[in-house]
């Protein structure tokens, strides 16, 4: 196939990395098409590439597990290809995107490479102009922002250990310790309790520690706790729903501080993104609720399930240029 055609997306975070690999279509069918300018071939999927959740040989392994993917649903072998948007959670810093570049060189040929941060391509796919600000919560949180003079600002994705509030390991963190404080009698009765207990398979709250503890246990297998406290939302538990607002707060504080420093309170589109918020609909009005309180003008706001194809768009730009 001539190289030239072909476009690859990767979207990679602290979970998964999603590739796409798609082949730009002429100019004449793309304008007949409107809203596709590309026909997918393929889409990978592996764990995460995020080199500051797993080891960078993790982070690199994932991401040539889910390109090679690609390429084999496509039914074709590695080749070269024009774009490549390689959208990273963890690769803000220089260094990280030289280590990212100097792989990529050695993995794949090309003639365009973009390196980015996994919120860019939402602004690109999520908003009517490409500036505005991005929320993610998934495994981790992060909120990015740029405005109309291409200034940017950041404001989370300070890992599990020193912040990701509002995220899935927060908010699945937040479960276990409701749910052992409950079964202490230090805290409030709670249904997470026995709905963690169902989950991890235990008779009684002591076979937590060695059901948490034990089988290498990860931040990931944290984030998939925080579902749960949704559930239980849904169920009127109380302490669920002061977790799952808790969490809403500090997305919301993360939009603020963002829309603040580049000084557009009073109106930015605004696109969500990751699974924990994209997949709840407690959380996505929440934040919208708190957001007006607060006298922020968020408009308009778009949740974007499939952030990779904001990266194979960004792929396309490129090509283009």
């Amino acid at each position: 196939m001539d190289h030239s055609a072909l476009l690859l997306g990767v979207d990679g975070g602290g979970s998964k990395t999603v590739a796409c690999l798609a082949q730009s279509l002429p100019e004449s069918v793309a304008a007949e098409q409107k809203h596709h300018r590309w026909e997918i071939l393929g889409q990978g999927l592996a764990g995460s590439s995020n080199q500051q959740a797993v080891s960078s040989e993790q982070a690199i392994q994932a991401l040539e597990e889910a390109i090679g993917l690609a390429f084999r649903e496509a039914q074709l072998d590695l080749q070269p290809v024009q774009s490549v948007c390689l959208a990273l959670a963890g690769c803000d810093r220089d260094t990280d995107k030289q280590f990212i570049q100097q792989w990529a060189t050695r993995f794949i040929r090309f003639d365009h490479l973009s390196i980015v941060n996994d919120a860019v391509p939402l602004l690109v796919a999520g908003t009517p102009d490409q500036w505005g600000i991005a929320l993610i919560s998934g495994t981790g949180s992060f909120s990015w922002g740029r405005n109309e003079a291409l200034q940017t600002a950041r404001a989370g994705g300070w890992g599990y250990l020193m912040g990701d509030e509002g995220s899935g390991f927060s908010l699945g963190q937040a479960a276990l310790h409701a749910a052992t404080q409950c079964a202490d009698g230090r805290g409030p009765q709670t249904t997470l309790l026995p709905a963690l207990l169902s989950a991890f398979n235990c008779q009684e709250p002591q076979q937590l520690i060695a059901a948490v503890y034990g089988n290498d246990h990860q931040p990931t297998d944290t984030a998939a706790l925080a579902p749960i406290v949704l559930e239980q939302v849904a169920a009127d538990d109380e302490v669920a729903l002061k977790l799952a607002s808790d969490a809403a707060s500090s997305l919301t504080r993360m939009v603020e501080s963002v829309a603040q420093k580049l000084d557009i309170e009073q109106g930015f589109p605004l696109v969500f993104a990751g699974s924990l918020l994209t997949g709840s609909y407690f959380l996505k009005q929440s934040i919208q609720d708190q957001l007006q309180r607060r006298g922020l003008k968020a408009e308009p706001i778009e949740s974007l399930e499939r952030p990779v194809l904001g990266a194979l768009q960004i792929a396309q730009q490129m090509r283009q240029a």
